[in-house]
């Protein structure tokens, strides 16, 4: 048993007394903080609620705003249509001032787009609407029938006594309010083609606000493009500037940031007769006057702040009294409670302190659950599953072990053949010199033997070289391909041509592949793919001591192969040789690098040092084709498949060779 200091005691009796300690001030901390934040979370929450509904509000009151402007402009073109088909023009005036509309029509009125003579009027001659110039439209109808309505807006008298009699009266604290907006429209009138007339309208908009403001409604205010107010719930207030405000500042601010997008809201003071605080949301709409193409309405929608915390109140009282009875009957429980706790937290502790003490448990990593605690039981799986990988971990590691030995030994024997490579083309590159810097030759013909001997080994090296350089390149993830459409049929007749010497010099029968009819085209890059054929067919001619190798071509179909191709089709190339064959044991590690594809230890014909085919597989990889090798076993021969994706797709009946 482990050492226990004489002042440790038990985790049980520890947790009790800290519990006891930290329970009474907890307890009246927690009913204080309780109390103050809940009520400022409630009052938090009203206000938050109250300045979303009166952003929305505000954004309502806009897209209200614009539909109705759209349906006046609408209305007013038809009517303007209708007006320079009719021939009783007052007539035509009296059906559309009788109309139900989203709108309250104040006056209608027509007169001669030339001399401005009135023609008619449902207001009276004694009332003179402004008038708009002929030159706002054209003179000849337009062909889409556009009549492009010129639209306006009045600007009430600044007294309280004006006031539409439809106008839309609410209350505002002490305050009987209005909120209405006169507008002016014009439209064009077109008799056989030619502006003859102007139709001019002057219309009320009084469905402005709700009938019972609140939090969650508001009352809205319009200001127009130079920040003058045209609608207010107080008339007073209609046709001033926002620069006249008790406020300017902080209401300049809101018109800004609404004609900047924002949605939003902000807090204004004395924006009526009474000193209240206020919640406003607002927006932005397109101006609809024709005088200001590129400027903004601002739409407000506010209301008092009090009106929008009003239930915070109620929302105290009922919490004080909720957290009184609470207090008392925390206190009562707690007690209770504590020692509950202390026990069901201390024994699952316990029991697994038990348990990882066991030594047999934690050698067969099955250390039993110890509560019926989610949390208690996730960390005995927690253990029980570091333990599992701890066990893991150790397997791995013995595993790379052992495939840095297989590592080592592949490199060690790959440093001893290469050894021998350079070795072999170094001692005939250097005889063969000595013997033509001694001049030990008898004749020219020797002289040049000698000379084809010294190139011929120094091609070698340059060979091994290489291969070790693109090798390092692959590995090291610089080696680049250059994609591009590849002729296969030449491609193919290149390396006929290339290999069939090395061949004959063999005495080995060559069949090459028979050549595709049209130009089939494959992606990769040229020299590339010709540089792993060629690595293909040396290793096949170098370990085929007699017999044939064959090279063929085929058209894979799109359930035949997984390579992704443009075209949904894949061409494989496919060498078979009758030679040396391939282990069993070594095909499983055939591309990695060092490792031979051919048992040369079996077979002395030829030499290999382990890159070709790794050099061969990272350049398939990387021109997006594949490369595989089988092989019955030694002295059945090999067979290997290179597959491209195809660059157009092409007819089985293209294909020239039987399927592999």
């Amino acid at each position: 048993m482990p050492h226990v200091p004489s002042r440790s005691t038990s985790f049980r009796r520890f947790l009790i007394s800290r519990l006891f300690l930290l329970i009474v001030p907890i307890l009246l901390v927690g009913v204080g903080t309780t109390y103050t934040v809940t009520y400022r979370k409630a009052r938090s929450a009203l206000l938050e609620t109250a300045r979303q509904n009166l952003t929305e509000s505000a954004i309502r009151y806009g897209n209200q705003l614009s539909g109705t402007l759209a349906s006046l402009t609408s209305d007013m073109t038809t009517q303007a249509q209708l007006l320079g088909m009719s021939r009783d023009v007052e007539a035509t005036l009296a059906q559309f001032n009788q109309q139900t509309l989203p709108y309250q029509v104040h006056c209608l009125q027509t007169y001669q787009a030339q001399t401005a003579q009135l023609l008619a009027s449902t207001c009276g001659a004694a009332k003179r609407l402004p008038r708009w110039s002929a030159e706002d439209w054209p003179n000849h109808q337009p062909a889409d029938l556009i009549q492009n309505p010129r639209l306006g807006v009045e600007v009430l008298p600044k007294t309280p006594d004006y006031v539409q009699s439809d106008a839309s009266t609410v209350t505002i604290g002490s305050l009987q309010t209005v909120s209405t907006l006169t507008l002016r429209i014009a439209s064009p009138i077109y008799q056989e083609g030619q502006l003859t007339q102007v139709l001019v309208a002057e219309v009320g908009l009084t469905d402005l606000t709700s009938r019972q403001p609140s939090s969650l409604v508001g009352v809205p205010v319009i200001i127009d493009g130079d920040d003058r107010i045209l609608s207010h719930p107080v008339p007073e207030q209609v046709g001033r500037n926002v620069q006249e405000q008790r406020d300017p500042k902080r209401l300049e601010a809101l018109v800004t940031n609404a004609r900047q997008g924002e949605k939003t809201f902000i807090h204004l003071y004395a924006f009526t007769d009474t000193s209240n605080e206020l919640l406003a949301g607002y927006t932005a709409i397109a101006s609809p006057l024709a005088n200001e193409p590129e400027q903004q309405w601002v739409i407000i929608a506010f209301t008092p702040l009090q009106a929008a915390i009003a239930e915070v109140y109620a929302i105290r009282r009922v919490l004080l009294a909720v957290l009184l009875v609470m207090t008392v009957l925390l206190s009562i429980a707690s007690v209770v409670v504590m020692l509950y706790i202390a026990r069901a937290i201390a024994r699952p502790i316990e029991r697994l302190r038990d348990a990882v003490l066991d030594e047999a448990a934690i050698q067969t990593s099955k250390i039993p659950r110890t509560s019926a605690i989610l949390e208690f039981n996730q960390l005995t799986d927690a253990v029980n599953s570091m333990i599992r990988r701890l066990v893991s971990w150790t397997e791995e590691l013995e595993g790379a072990w052992q495939e840095t030995r297989l590592a080592n030994q592949l490199k060690n024997e790959f440093f001893a053949s290469i050894s021998d490579e350079f070795r072999t083309p170094l001692n005939g590159l250097i005889g063969s010199l000595q013997i033509l810097r001694q001049g030990l030759y008898d004749s020219p013909e020797e002289q040049a033997e000698f000379l084809a001997i010294a190139e011929q080994k120094t091609l070698r090296l340059k060979d091994l070289i290489d291969d070790m350089l693109t090798l390092s390149l692959l590995e090291r993830g610089e080696a680049e391909v250059d994609l591009e459409r590849v002729n296969l049929g030449e491609l193919l007749q290149q390396i006929v041509i290339t290999q069939r010497p090395a061949a004959q010099a063999k005495a080995l029968n060559f069949q090459g592949p028979t050549l595709p009819e049209e130009t089939l085209w494959v992606y990769g890059d040229c020299q590339k793919l010709q540089r792993v054929l060629d690595i293909v067919l040396d290793n096949a001619i170098k370990f085929t001591p007699s017999g044939q190798i064959e090279l063929t071509w085929q058209i894979l179909r799109r359930d035949e192969s997984t390579l992704p191709s443009p075209s949904g089709q894949v061409a494989r190339i496919v060498i078979r040789d009758t030679g040396v064959g391939v282990s069993a044991e070594r095909l499983q590690k055939l591309f990695r690098p060092f490792v031979k594809a051919y048992d040369a230890d079996l077979y002395r014909g030829g030499k290999s040092t382990g890159l070709g085919l790794a050099i061969a597989r990272n350049f398939m990889t990387l021109m997006g084709g594949d490369i595989a090798l089988a092989s019955p076993g030694l002295n059945q021969g090999t067979t290997v498949w290179i597959d491209l994706p195809m660059a157009q797709q092409v007819g089985v009946s293209e294909t020239a060779d039987e399927p592999a």
